[in-house]
């Protein structure tokens, strides 16, 4: 059996959300040991340093144009080269538009159903469409709740059977102990402070935080908003200012994983990303506590 798989999302510098997501499971199908089933990753570009080597039953094939690679180069390249894979699977919303093999594909949630204002207007076209086009097209979706299943299931009117939930694992690794004290030396960290980790945009409700963090004392608490720019995050790098605790708020963008511990560690409050408009002033009420 050939398992063929898109794995563009993992093959970048700095990953996070879908990319984190789709790296991890091709470094756990890399360790299966199965003599009947052979991977074969499809890329834009060569695989980066740190995927999975290549081996008997692992290979990587790059497949061009880059430009509408889902819509055009990757189609043309499943229809022409055999043997075709038994199976296809992307980690992301978009499967190959006109597979000639079955389908499956990944999602984490509607919220561009539920949130369609927090997106930016092309992005929401194509994860409409794409997405809808995709989920009917697929043998199987798979999702990270019950509740995004509910939702699959409402939204594309699919059978139950064909929305399969799978739980996001805990990442293992062993990385590096290093200095506490040259980590937030680094990062130009000094005093207590509030951390809130995740990409800048709308649907993670930073703005909020910070208005709800500007009317918190003592004025020697500080917050750290650690993640790079998603969209539409102009809003949220200018709301500091506009509430006048510019000199108290620190955007550190892309944080490495090896950082992230010594950063976690010596916080006063971790604050969760979250849809819900109210979760900053309920979270900031109880900054005395470890983990929200």
């Amino acid at each position: 059996m050939i398992i063929g798989i898109d794995g563009n999302e993992a093959n970048v510098e700095r990953r996070v959300g879908i990319s984190e997501y789709a790296f991890e499971l091709l470094a756990q199908f890399a360790k299966f040991e199965v003599r009947s089933s052979k991977f074969e990753v499809y890329l834009k570009d060569q695989p980066r340093v740190d995927l999975p080597k290549e081996r008997e039953g692992w290979r990587y094939r790059i497949v061009g144009p880059r430009k509408l690679w889902t819509q055009i180069g990757l189609p043309l390249d499943l229809y022409l080269h055999k043997p075709r894979p038994d199976v296809f699977f992307s980690p992301t919303h978009y499967a190959p538009r006109f597979s000639p093999v079955p389908t499956v594909i990944s999602i984490m949630d509607l919220s561009y159903i539920h949130y369609p204002d927090m997106f930016k207007t092309s992005d929401l076209y194509q994860l409409r469409n794409w997405t809808a086009y995709s989920v009917n097209n697929a043998k199987r979706v798979f999702t990270i709740s019950t509740a995004s299943k509910d939702d699959i299931i409402r939204v594309y009117n699919v059978p139950s059977e064909k929305v399969v939930v799978t739980y996001p694992g805990i990442k293992m690794q062993k990385a590096k102990v290093k200095s506490q004290k040259s980590v937030l030396e680094k990062y130009g960290i000094d005093g207590e402070y509030i951390i809130f980790v995740g990409t800048l945009q709308p649907r993670k409700n930073v703005s909020r935080l910070i208005e709800a963090f500007a009317k918190l004392t003592p004025r020697s608490l500080s917050l750290v908003v650690v993640g790079k720019k998603g969209w539409l995050y102009e809003e949220i790098l200018e709301a500091p200012k506009k509430l006048g605790v510019e000199d108290r708020v620190k955007f550190l963008d892309f944080v490495p994983d090896e950082d992230l511990p010594s950063l976690y560690t010596n916080a006063r409050c971790f604050v969760l990303p979250s849809l819900m408009r109210d979760l900053g002033c309920q979270c900031l009420r109880q900054c005395n506590t470890d983990v929200l």
